[in-house]
């Protein structure tokens, strides 16, 4: 497996954003590989899976690309102060990667996992992914205006009561959630299987 740290302007959210790339030790002149996205929670970096998770096997074995992008507190989705996040998982982060590396174009050969209020944001991108999954996601926004969320949840989603008018509206669906017993560390593990799993149906490998 190989790593690739990338530090790149990126125009939707007006900064400059690093991403964690790992690569396939032995990669394949004119093969196109599938992309896998993992977002990370409050409170952590893009380094919260690779500190978590065993990610060599899936890179190596299932021959998957994995991009672990920072998204400091935006769970990754377009918020009111006008930095768009969620324009820029769908969309920007794909292309930019695209235009680096060997992946697919298609939104088949896509994937997108992250935990806490990157889940949130995970299950949101409709668009981008043809496979999500969340593992422990915040379900409700609303949640972090009673947990001493910082910055100011209101600032980055608008106010409380508006939530679902401003785009933010609560998760509904239980596909591609992992919220069930064991650590924090073991339902990570599990969901990521699950989604490499989930890939071969998408042919992936």
């Amino acid at each position: 497996m190989n790593r690739v740290c990338i530090q790149s302007y990126v125009p939707s959210v007006h900064t400059y954003l690093g991403i964690d790339l790992l690569l396939p030790e032995d990669m394949e002149r004119g093969r196109l590989y599938p992309l896998l996205v993992l977002l990370h929670g409050r409170g952590e970096g893009r380094d919260q899976w690779a500190n978590k998770v065993y990610l060599e096997d899936t890179v190596d074995e299932k021959k998957v690309l994995i991009a672990m992008p920072q998204g400091n507190q935006s769970g990754f989705v377009n918020l009111v102060s006008g930095e768009r996040w969620g324009d820029f998982l769908n969309h920007e982060l794909p292309g930019l990667l695209a235009g680096w590396f060997p992946i697919r174009k298609d939104r088949e050969g896509r994937g997108v996992l992250g935990v806490d209020t990157g889940g949130y944001g995970a299950l949101r991108a409709v668009s981008g992914y043809a496979l999500r999954g969340a593992v422990d996601p915040v379900r409700d926004l609303g949640e972090l205006y009673e947990k001493g969320y910082r910055p100011d949840p209101g600032v980055l989603f608008g106010p409380r009561e508006d939530l679902p008018g401003n785009g933010y509206p609560a998760l509904e669906e239980r596909e591609g959630i992992y919220d069930g017993a064991g650590s924090l560390r073991e339902k990570m593990q599990a969901a990521l299987r699950d989604m490499v799993e989930r890939g071969g149906a998408l042919e992936w490998y």
